[in-house]
């Protein structure tokens, strides 16, 4: 996986540990991808897509209540990638999956398991409301404000591990 594995050569090579480098491109990378995808499914979804992004996000909250980070990590990759869906970019979706998966490992790999789920599920919740209601500038700031609120979390972990 790029950015995860460093190559050695004809040594081989070994996992990468985290930087806060690596922590703020990741997420200014899926900041990009995040703000775009929420803006343009706001601009193009259908009134059912609309319902089903609230719905996942909707899910994900329900679980990030209940403590249920496994729950809560599925769903979350699951409303980033339904709003690709939606836009109908397969190269998005694609850059949205290793970007969620590079962060999800670094993260788990590395930090506490104390992770304020509910405060990123609220985020996600944001923004399929403001989707749902066809506002795309609403969209994109609450996707800006819930990765970089990802960020903060991560920085701050990172700096206490």
């Amino acid at each position: 996986l790029a950015g995860l594995i460093e190559d050695w050569e004809r040594r081989g090579g070994r996992i990468v540990a985290p930087s806060e480098r690596l922590l703020r491109e990741i997420s200014e990378t899926r900041e990009a991808l995040a703000t775009y995808l929420a803006r343009r499914a706001a601009e193009v979804a259908t009134i059912k897509q609309r319902e089903q992004a609230l719905k996942i996000a909707t899910k994900g909250y329900d679980a990030a209540q209940a403590e249920d980070s496994d729950t809560y990590h599925k769903e979350n990759l699951r409303f980033y990638e339904y709003l690709a869906e939606v836009i109908d970019n397969r190269m998005i979706l694609d850059l949205i999956r290793k970007n969620l998966t590079l962060g999800a490992v670094l993260r788990l790999r590395d930090y506490a398991k104390v992770i304020p789920l509910v405060r990123f599920a609220e985020g996600n919740l944001a923004v399929a409301k403001a989707i749902l209601e066809g506002r795309p500038d609403e969209a994109e700031t609450a996707a800006r404000e819930r990765i970089r609120t990802s960020l903060t979390y991560n920085i701050d972990a990172f700096r206490a591990s």
